[in-house]
């Protein structure tokens, strides 16, 4: 979010207004001075007054960058407030967005990757928050995009409560090097929030910023699955297990 609107919100000073307090201040002692100055010049050798002139001049000039840095502050206030607006349409959507936080929500969270090649083996690995291991499933290999549905157990089969996870997909080729994958989550958006990061979508505890969704939809994001399932989109979207 833009600097006013956080100071807005916290009942901070913006930049803007700490130098214009700043540049106050500084101006009083130069205008103290300046009369000192004056009052004390020998009258047969009076003092420049090109240089005074010169410094107010550079007075001025700090001042009108303040005052277009303010203007500038309250534009970007006003987008912020427009994104926060926009946001609020998205609460109960299902949206596709960039990156690996992984929302598990009533036992259940869907992630997606691309693999930029066909690979030879591909693993998704989801961590929870303490960035321990607690879950590894095999998955597609071919290349595009595959959709990966876990159903909130561990490795041990043990149910782990909702919350934030992070998924990473392990992929290698034939020679085991690593393939590129990128990687995106589909949840239903539960929220909206606006802090120093901007605008964000809450899903479930997982906040990810506005700019990173990719797609939106009214659909439920897990599709009442249960179990793990690999979706390969690529081959008309038959499931496979995950196991």
């Amino acid at each position: 979010m833009d600097v006013s609107a956080v100071s807005a919100l916290t009942n901070q000073p913006t930049q803007s207004e700490n130098a214009a307090a700043t540049l106050s201040d500084s101006f009083d002692t130069f205008l103290t001075l300046l009369t000192t100055q004056l009052r004390y010049q020998d009258p047969l050798e009076p003092m420049d007054s090109a240089e005074f002139t010169n410094q107010l001049v550079q007075f001025s000039q700090v001042e009108q960058s303040i005052s277009t840095n303010s203007n500038l502050e309250k534009l970007l206030g006003y987008q912020g407030a427009n994104q926060a607006v926009a946001a609020i349409g998205y609460i109960g959507t299902t949206v596709e967005a960039l990156g690996n936080a992984l929302p598990l929500v009533d036992g259940s969270a869907t992630m997606n990757y691309v693999l930029a090649e066909k690979a030879e083996s591909a693993k998704v690995i989801i961590y929870d928050a303490n960035g321990d291991q607690v879950r590894s499933i095999e998955s597609a290999t071919s290349l595009g995009k595959h959709t990966v549905t876990w159903d909130g157990k561990d490795d041990d089969g043990n149910t782990l409560p909702d919350g934030a996870y992070t998924a990473v997909v392990s992929a290698r080729d034939a020679d085991t090097n690593l393939i590129e994958v990128a990687t995106s989550i589909t949840a239903r958006v539960t929220g909206t929030q606006n802090n120093e990061n901007g605008t964000q979508l809450i899903f479930g505890s997982v906040p990810i910023d506005l700019d990173k969704v990719i797609s939106v939809s009214d659909q439920q994001a897990n599709g009442g699955g249960n179990g793990n399932q690999a979706d390969d989109e690529e081959s008309g979207g038959d499931e496979e297990p995950a196991a």
